[in-house]
């Protein structure tokens, strides 16, 4: 993340495709889009933040970082955020 926000993208691009390797789960998937978000691989980051919202252990404040900022007005991005407060709300429901 801070080699992309640097301007270093090679080494960013490097780091990603060493990330892409690595065991996965809701942080590494987590990670791994925050990394593509700065890259502007959107869709990349997407696609990995859907994969760590299907995971029971993702954290939903994950979502309000600034690091998501581009993401917020694609319509995918925001059925993510409404899929993770349903699924809170349903875990208080059940509480």
């Amino acid at each position: 993340m801070a080699y992309a926000r640097a301007g270093r993208s090679e080494e960013a691009r490097k780091l990603f495709a060493a990330l892409e390797s690595a065991p996965k789960g809701p942080d590494g998937l987590f990670l791994m889009a925050w990394v593509g978000t700065a890259l502007g691989e959107n869709e990349k980051a997407l696609r990995l933040l859907e994969g760590a919202v299907a995971e029971p252990d993702f954290l939903p404040g994950d979502l309000e970082w600034e690091h998501l900022d581009p993401l917020r007005t694609d319509p995918r991005f925001q059925e993510l955020q409404r899929r993770v407060v349903r699924r809170m709300e349903e875990k208080l429901a059940a509480a």
